[in-house]
């Protein structure tokens, strides 16, 4: 499949970004903004077209294993604690090796939160520090620090004042040379205010288009599920087991290499949205008010709207956003009908329930093969969803339970 990474880093950006500012409260645009000022000093450092956009990915997942991270701590957090665990530097290193970069850097992730000095996390200190990870440090430190998204003269003076002081200590001698420099200019100020980061966001990531075969996008997704599920205790192997029933499922029905590895897809991606909702919604041990589930039914629609920016990826999509859609209309997002709901998108929408039904919730225990069937076929019968994909889900997996 040929994808546009530039569109598919936005779409992880924009999904990364919404759970930074539910649990480090981070401003809007975070991961961009972040990217935005890793790119103009890497411009200053001579950087290549293609390690400018390696450098853009990185900044983009630099706290990749924020989540991970969070479902590790007791049940007191907080942004700082959060941000200050070495773990999720660990995690987020680990979990970007599968990604499609076009250099070769080292530890980026691991170690983006070094000190010059020596006084980080690993303890590393001047030039054995990689130079993307220093780049990312500093432009993640003043968005952190500092309230960038309403940019003003004061907060300008005050992100100066900041670099000039920790120079030899956070911050190399060049890298706050070079920043003095981008500070020089106004327009740079400018670009970081909300109403413009967007626009100058795009205009400077490098436009890169490449040919990745479908079991490379697997292992890309497989990281993503794994951030997806790890938002809430509850869902912590929901997307991972999904993925091996479609697998099965697949190999069952005889679909060809490429139907069943973006089936797998899919399902890695269908709960993409869900980065979205509030984990008070995730996690609630009742049931939800009807305004928190029509929350929560957005979840779909957001999965749509963060995959339909990326070129290539629009079989996939259908399939993934589809997963809540009913053969009578009555589904969601988009009240989809049986005509309009290919074979993939049935089994995806069939499994979703099953797999659900048969996990652990805050408000009910899991239910047994032949008790999520029950509800299956009882669906089936008026009409929600695919009766014949229903018996085989019974035939496949009753026999192992």
């Amino acid at each position: 499949m040929k994808i546009n990474l530039n569109s598919f880093l936005t779409s992880v950006s924009m999904a990364l970004d919404a759970v930074e500012e539910e649990l480090l409260f981070t401003t809007t645009n975070h991961g961009k903004r972040v990217a935005y000022i890793a790119i103009r000093l890497g411009q200053l450092n001579n950087l290549s077209k293609e390690e400018l956009f390696d450098l853009c990915s990185y900044a983009i997942l630099h706290d990749n294993g924020i989540i991970q991270s969070y479902q590790k701590l007791p049940n007191t957090k907080s942004s700082v604690e959060i941000e200050d665990l070495q773990e999720h530097c660990k995690i987020g290193e680990k979990n970007i090796s599968s990604f499609p970069f076009l250099t070769n850097q080292k530890n980026v992730i691991l170690y983006h939160h070094e000190h010059y000095d020596g006084t980080g996390f690993f303890k590393k200190k001047s030039d054995d520090i990689p130079l993307f990870s220093q780049l990312i440090f500093l432009a993640d430190m003043i968005d952190r620090e500092f309230d960038l998204n309403n940019i003003s003269l004061q907060i300008k003076d005050d992100v100066i004042d900041f670099i000039k002081e920790n120079k030899c200590k956070l911050f190399s001698p060049k890298l706050v040379e070079n920043f003095l420099i981008l500070a020089s200019n106004q327009s740079f100020w400018f670009d970081l205010d909300k109403n413009a980061i967007l626009g100058v966001y795009s205009k400077y990531v490098p436009n890169i288009n490449v040919e990745i075969t479908y079991e490379k996008m697997l292992e890309i997704s497989k990281v993503l599920s794994v951030i997806i599920d790890s938002k809430s205790k509850f869902t912590a192997q929901h997307t991972m087991d999904l993925m091996e029933k479609s697998k099965i499922v697949a190999k069952h029905y005889n679909l060809s290499s490429d139907s069943s590895l973006r089936l797998q897809i899919a399902a890695n991606l269908h709960d993409l949205g869900k980065l979205y909702t509030p984990l008070e919604i995730l996690d609630k041990a009742g049931p939800l008010t009807d305004e928190e589930m029509f929350i929560m039914k957005k979840h779909a629609y957001s999965t749509f709207a963060l995959l339909n920016t990326i070129e290539g990826f629009e079989d996939v999509n259908k399939i993934a956003s589809s997963h809540h859609e009913k053969l009578d209309g009555s589904g969601y997002p988009f009240g989809l009908k049986d005509i309009q709901l290919e074979f993939e998108e049935r089994v995806l929408a069939c499994l979703d329930i099953y797999q659900a039904l048969t996990e652990m919730r805050p408000y009910r225990r899991s239910m047994t093969h032949q008790e999520a069937m029950n509800i299956l076929y009882s669906s089936a019968e008026n009409n929600l969803i695919d009766i014949n994909i229903v018996k085989d889900i019974d035939k496949i997996f009753g026999r192992v339970n």
